[in-house]
């Protein structure tokens, strides 16, 4: 317990300096291999609720990383472990008082800790992410309700081949057929060396290859394709008739790619190269581009809670002016007639609306094309918010465009 509470203010300074939490954990566990799965399990949790609520513990003044650690635990909790009864005892707190709080809303939430924590009366959700965000978001009508879907982490998304595998309890989404979601996450074991009968894969992310919707014989190239979700996604919405053509500046990150492909059995319809999407472009035109360009990664804040507090506005300002170079010249590659497809895990307006706004205006022989939300199947006016609420998943944003012919 005492270790974990040195941990969290360990944790705090790193991630406060730009390290992800994740990353952090790996070094902290590499060189503490007398922690267990179980323990490695207790901290992760532990640590990512502290983020998770941070904002709202840094309302007290000099509160102490043990009562930190017990507050946020209860305010995921649900039931009150007896690790919570322990930091109480450290923390000098009324074990009498601890409540979990996992299932009631933010306001009650609020209420629990203003009479049982002596924080401050005026708390509110805006106040669980940093000051700057709020300006950035401000375009969107249900704003707090992006805030609010922060403090809940979504469950882990799978996307099928056929049938669910033996093993695997999974919720099907009751319109998208190839998707499920499961409590948790998936073993390692489960994991390693590729499965070839589900991949995990966010559902925001399934619903960008939805709105490209590529068909069977095209060509379509993936300019920022990571390790590959949606760059494979592409490749089974064409029935494995055509080619992507997958594209990554990081080496690293297209080797796993590959392996990917590899495992999921299409790497013959594949070709991944390190490139950067701003200067290379395909041999010939394509029937479609897909621009899934590195962003600030709002929209993953409920899965990544250390994010927002290793986000500012420079890095949004920067990744806006590296989205419109990398659609501006992923454009040149589409076929007249042909489409181009832009997604971003994030809802900021600089890195969403303005970047639109700014091709539009520098491109007018591409015109937005509408399409059926690909959750919900309203028509849209060629742009869409996945929102979390929709369906417990990511938020992301995406637009489609049409090339005249």
């Amino acid at each position: 317990c005492r270790r974990l509470i040195e941990w969290a203010e360990a944790a705090d300074e790193a991630v406060s300096a730009g390290t992800p939490l994740d990353e952090w954990l790996a070094g902290r566990f590499r060189k503490h291999r007398e922690c267990g799965s179980r323990d490695r399990r207790l901290i992760k949790d532990t640590l990512f609720s502290f983020f998770r609520w941070r904002g709202w513990l840094m309302q007290r003044e000099n509160i102490d990383y043990a009562e930190a650690l017990l507050w946020s635990d209860l305010l995921d909790a649900n039931e009150v472990s007896d690790w919570a009864k322990e930091l109480a005892t450290i923390a000098k707190v009324d074990p009498q008082q601890l409540q979990p709080l996992h299932a009631v809303s933010l306001k009650e939430k609020a209420t629990y800790l203003i009479a049982h924590g002596s924080f401050p009366a005026d708390m509110k959700a805006e106040h669980l992410v940093p000051e700057w965000i709020l300006p950035q978001i401000d375009h969107l009508p249900d704003a707090t309700d992006y805030v609010a879907a922060f403090q809940s982490r979504p469950p882990t998304w799978l996307r099928f081949r056929g049938t669910v595998p033996a093993g695997i309890e999974a919720t099907l989404h009751p319109t998208i057929a190839a998707a499920g979601w499961i409590d948790g996450a998936i073993s390692r074991e489960w994991l390693r060396g590729g499965r070839a009968d589900f991949l995990v894969q966010d559902l925001s992310s399934q619903c960008v290859g939805l709105v490209a919707a590529p068909q069977s014989g095209e060509t379509w190239w993936d300019a920022c394709a990571g390790s590959g979700g949606k760059t494979l996604h592409l490749a089974d919405l064409m029935g494995r008739q055509g080619r992507v053509l997958a594209t990554d500046a990081r080496p690293e990150i297209v080797g796993d790619l590959k392996r990917r492909a590899a495992a999921w059995g299409c790497d013959h319809l594949i070709v991944s190269e390190t490139r950067d999407a701003r200067s290379w472009q395909p041999a010939l035109p394509c029937d479609g581009v897909l621009v899934d360009a590195p962003c600030s990664g709002v929209g993953t804040w409920a899965r990544n809670p250390d994010a927002r507090w290793r986000t500012d506005e420079k890095s949004i300002r920067s990744a806006a002016k590296r989205q419109r170079a990398i659609l501006s010249h992923a454009a040149t590659a589409v076929r007249p007639g042909g489409r181009l497809v832009y997604a971003v895990c994030t809802i900021t307006r600089a890195e969403t609306i303005d970047v639109v706004e700014a091709f539009n205006a520098q491109q007018p022989d591409f015109e937005l094309v509408p399409f059926p939300h690909p959750l919900t199947g309203i028509e849209t006016a060629g742009t869409v918010f996945i929102e979390p609420w929709q369906a417990r998943c990511g938020a992301m944003f995406i637009a489609h465009w049409q090339r005249r012919g």
